[in-house]
């Protein structure tokens, strides 16, 4: 483990994370009406939720929780004053129970309390309930249903303790969804769907004393196909003057398009009324009778809901208040709709108050807000969609009539649902200084096959002020093949590569621009003078490559570029949406690059006034495939097989990163052969007409083990140069050479008009090995930054170093001699798979003098992506 410097020059915030909810039910529950948790692959996400207008809601990751080696399943919450117990399940049987702490502007993490091998299979679902002082967890697995004392709720204590105090087993049935209340007397009522298609329900007379004694009291055969939600209405006289009695509301959600709603209420000490053990009704009543007597249960069913045209995956009572007059349900489908129920207590009747149309794909789950404001869901992708309420009635959230609600969209921030694999910002912020009036976004892609694009963007307020947000602004490429690598050659030109043997080149479009007309104001995008921007891009029926649209294009171009053309009027909530991002913020595809035989795995680019040089490398198991080809984009492009200077082939195997030094004038290369080769990057003429070659200037083998990751430093002297190189041997080490003293260009252009070979060396020095750092684990990603002060001796480099075991390190790069660790980020700011990407928005920031009296407006953010799935946005302040 790397040694930590005494004294940090640098603090790390977490601004933001982009993740995806897993394939699961169950995994989003809200913890309070401020803050949500949803379940991103072995991570829990803590989502703040703020209301930045009457009309604009924001969400955003704001807190990760690490502790599951497997794919969390299913994730449950309660809260008590400002403290919150969040449990989740994963795929292997082990619960985690997090202790929380709303500290009002904020949400902490207290304690956690690990159980493992609780189920020997998946954990479908988890119930916490709070009877007075003492908080039970109930979780269904295979065919077993566990019940655990919880300990946590104890203000001197952080500790949260747990000891299993029940088990039920089901025999050879599975149980999928599972929810419970407690009742008069200490009882228990248990409600869980098995793989029958039925509805079971089991009693405990005196939980407390005896909470072994649980039996099977009831069960339906009023379902077609299998249950999958399950919510539970406690109502007594106390909390409803409309209700005569404790009585249980169980709302029931199929797969066969329906809700039933079933009715439990209470008659105490009946006359001649026997047990009733089990027993199955179809429309007509049922009695349950408790051991000692004392209350009989008579269970009915009530209604029978119908709008849904698919399967019903969600369904939840809404919270009850004593002013309230409605009870509300709430409920989610595969057919992209949510419905909001109304029971008019006044008078017994159930009515169908409105829903919400959702522009995604099928929803797996939805959840309300305890304080009915604000409902999120999630698709089959991953994708989170919410919306917020609006209403002109004054009275108290609790007592407005849901009828009289309207709702709205709201903006959320989802990620990749499959590992995100590369992460790029615009060249506009990796220029020598960063520009604070330019705009800022980073680009993304993943094995999902999805590249997005995601930018800070600015919202007025209620109080007239701006608030400022990171938010997906874009989608420029939906693929069919799992994505390795992106490059941005400047603002508005990508190059991408997948699991095929091309490259793809985009342009942006006006649709893109125009985001940061609308939502950017006073910062702007570099397009080119001779850059030419068409309406928007679309995928044709009988074609695989987005294609750009505009007025050139034939009749049926024109009318679909009408259907998506872009309003510079129209709201954020409605440009951010999924529809909008997954069809309207294509970008146009300008050329394909052939000429790899495998897979392209790694790509490059530099752009400049004079020219823009893409390099790229496939996948390779031998020295005749391990080629890096050079294209020179915008003119006829030209490929060069990198040389040695004993004219063989530069490396033997896969080429895993590449990078052109920050004048372009040299490029690097690392493999999986363990080697490092620097290139210069030589003007030739061909045909009359401008090109370049690539000359292998050095080539070195030090590290022990793969290398992975490599990147170039800034420099204050021209004439020299450093870079990084990070290997699987758990080291990264700086490495340095200086240039001739002649003008190099001029140097370079004279030589190549006398016909300038692969292997003649422009360098005075050979690449030398300067310092080392070593790591707990092998590093994965790598990436540099040079923080400028008023002296020149005080400038140093901020290296950011991921790790294959997830952990993240930011080191101080000390005269060239010296690696030394600044900051080391915690567990929960870590990855916990490996890291895949790290990338900071500027290659060089400037820090002023504390006399000035000017402040500095540039800021340094920090990406980073991991095999967790989860992308992570940080602020860096030095």
């Amino acid at each position: 483990m790397p040694e930590e410097a005494n004294s940090s020059s640098v603090a790390v915030k977490l601004e933001t994370c982009f993740a995806a909810v897993n394939r699961c039910p169950n995994c989003v529950k809200w913890i309070n009406s401020n803050y949500f948790v949803i379940a991103a692959f072995r991570t829990l996400v803590l989502y703040s939720v703020r209301r930045v207008s009457a009309t604009i809601t924001t969400a955003a990751g704001k807190v990760t929780l690490n502790g599951h080696d497997f794919l969390i399943s299913c994730v449950e919450s309660n809260c008590v004053n400002n403290f919150a117990l969040v449990a989740s399940g994963d795929k292997k049987g082990n619960l985690i129970l997090w202790k929380l702490k709303d500290t009002g502007t904020s949400i902490e993490f207290v304690s956690k309390s690990i159980l493992n091998n609780v189920h020997q299979m998946t954990i479908n679902c988890i119930k916490l309930l709070i009877d007075d002082t003492n908080s039970y967890l109930f979780s269904c697995a295979g065919s077993s249903i566990k019940v655990f004392s919880v300990k946590w709720m104890s203000l001197d204590s952080s500790d949260v303790s747990s000891n299993l105090v029940a088990a039920v087993d089901l025999g050879r049935s599975i149980a999928f969804q599972l929810d419970a209340v407690f009742t008069v007397g200490s009882s228990l009522f248990l409600f869980a769907a098995l793989d029958d298609c039925r509805l079971h329900v089991f009693l405990c007379d005196n939980f407390k004393d005896d909470p072994t004694d649980v039996r099977k009291v009831f069960r339906s055969e009023a379902f077609d196909d299998w249950i999958r939600g399950i919510s539970i209405l406690y109502l007594t006289d106390s909390v409803s003057q409309f209700v005569n009695g404790d009585t249980i509301l169980v709302a029931v959600s199929s797969q066969d398009t329906f809700i039933q709603i079933f009715t439990l209420y209470a008659i105490q000490s009946p006359d001649g009324v026997n047990d009733v053990s089990s027993t199955e009704i179809g429309m007509r009543k049922t009695l349950i009778k408790n051991a000692n007597g004392e209350v009989t249960w008579n269970i009915y069913p009530e209604s029978i809901l119908s709008a849904h045209t698919d399967k019903v995956f969600s369904v939840q009572f809404l919270p009850y208040g004593e002013k309230d007059v409605e009870l509300g349900l709430l409920s989610s489908s595969f057919d992209r709709s949510v419905v909001l129920w109304s029971y008019d207590l006044t008078c017994s009747t159930s009515k169908l108050t409105g829903g919400v149309e959702s522009d995604s794909r099928v929803l797996r789950c939805t959840q309300m807000s305890p304080n009915k404001e604000h409902i999120i869901a999630y698709n089959y992708t991953g994708s989170l969609v919410s919306w917020c309420s609006s209403s002109d009635d004054t009275s108290s959230p609790s007592a407005k009539s849901y009828s009289n609600l309207s709702w709205r969209s709201s903006l959320t921030s989802s990620g990749h649902f499959y590992p995100p694999t590369s992460v790029d910002w615009n060249p506009d912020h990796c220029a020598v200084e960063c520009d604070s009036k330019s705009v800022k976004y980073f680009v993304t892609c993943g094995k999902d096959k999805i590249v997005r694009a995601v930018s800070q963007i600015e919202l007025e307020d209620e109080g007239g002020g701006k608030t400022s947000i990171w938010q997906e602004v874009a989608r420029p490429q939906i693929h069919g093949y799992e994505m390795n690598c992106l490059k941005l050659l400047n603002d508005v030109t990508l190059v991408s590569c997948g699991d095929e043997k091309i490259l793809r080149v985009f342009d942006c479009t006006h649709s893109f621009t125009s985001v940061f007309d609308n939502f950017c104001p006073g910062r702007s995008l570099q397009i080119p003078q001779t850059f030419e921007l068409s309406k928007t891009a679309a995928v044709p029926a009988l074609g695989l490559s987005n294609k750009a649209v505009d007025d050139r294009f034939d009749e049926q171009h024109n009318v679909f570029a009408q259907k998506m053309s872009f309003d510079d009027q129209v709201s954020p909530v409605n440009v951010f949406t999924n529809a909008h991002l997954a069809e309207r913020t294509l970008w146009g595809e300008k050329i394909k690059l052939y000429g790899h035989g495998n897979e392209v795995f790694s790509v490059t680019s530099f752009c400049s006034d004079c020219a823009k040089l893409i390099a790229s490398a496939s996948k390779a198991t031998s020295s005749e495939t391990a080629c890096i080809l050079l294209w020179v984009y915008g003119s006829t492009s030209d490929k060069v097989c990198l040389a040695d200077s004993t004219g063989g082939l530069a490396h033997t195997l896969t080429v895993t990163d590449l990078n052109f030094s920050p004048d372009g004038n040299f490029l690097l290369s690392v493999s999986r052969d363990r080697s490092i080769c620097v290139f210069a990057v030589l003007p030739r003429r061909v045909n009359e007409k401008q090109s370049y070659t690539l000359a292998l200037q050095h080539k070195v083998e030090f590290h022990k083990r793969i290398i992975w990751k490599s990147c170039w430093l800034s420099s204050e002297d021209p004439s020299h140069y450093k870079f990084l190189t990070g290997s699987r041997d758990k080291t990264i080490v700086l490495w340095k050479f200086s240039k001739n003293s002649q003008s190099s260009f001029d140097w370079i252009k004279s030589t190549c008009q006398n016909g300038l070979e692969s292997g003649d060396c422009i360098l005075s020095t050979r690449s030398e090995k300067c310092c080392s750092q070593s790591f707990s684990s092998g590093v994965t990603a790598l990436d540099g930054v040079h923080i400028g002060c008023d002296q020149i001796s005080s400038a140093y480099h901020l290296v950011c170093a991921g790790l294959e075991n997830g952990q993240l390190f930011l080191a101080k790069l000390v005269d060239d001699s010296e690696i030394v660790i600044l900051h080391t980020f915690d567990s929960f700011s870590s990855h916990v798979l490996d890291v895949n990407s790290v990338k900071f928005s500027c290659r060089s920031v400037n820090v002023r003098s504390a006399k000035s009296e000017e402040e500095s407006d540039e800021k340094l953010w920090l990406t980073t992506l991991s095999n967790d799935h989860i992308v992570k946005l940080f602020k860096i302040d030095w």
